[in-house]
């Protein structure tokens, strides 16, 4: 499993991100990134396959004041396939409560790892 860096996007400069250059090719064994509940993952689908990437919730429910115990969910998405153009997707944010697992991290799955790419991404400041 690997960690992966969270790049910011500065919005004040104006320069924006170079996503391509910055995301990561996604680990066969998974991945991580330190979730503050702002980062919003984009995964980028180059293959002709369509791959699953889940990020896994940590708790089966949780209970909030006056609403009882409500159950939690993985957020889990299946990309198109990406063999003709780069098929994109984002995820998050993902709430720490729900998320984090005892290291402050959030863990992610993919059912295949053939040109898939991650970026855990989030706006400086914000």
């Amino acid at each position: 499993m690997a960690d992966l860096t969270i790049s910011e996007l500065d919005t004040s400069d104006n320069d924006g991100l170079d996503v391509t250059a910055a995301a990561a090719a996604a680990a066969s064994g998974g991945d991580a990134f330190i979730n503050d509940g702002k980062t919003l993952l984009l995964i980028t689908n180059e293959d002709s396959g369509t791959p699953t990437v889940t990020v896994s919730a940590q708790l089966s429910s949780v209970n909030l004041p006056g609403i009882g115990s409500l159950a939690t969910t993985n957020k889990a998405v299946t990309l198109a396939a990406g063999n003709t153009t780069k098929q994109y997707h984002v995820l998050g944010p993902f709430p720490k409560a729900i998320f984090n697992d005892g290291n402050g991290k959030c863990q992610i799955t993919y059912s295949a790892v053939t040109n898939l790419k991650v970026l855990p991404l989030r706006m400086k400041g914000v």
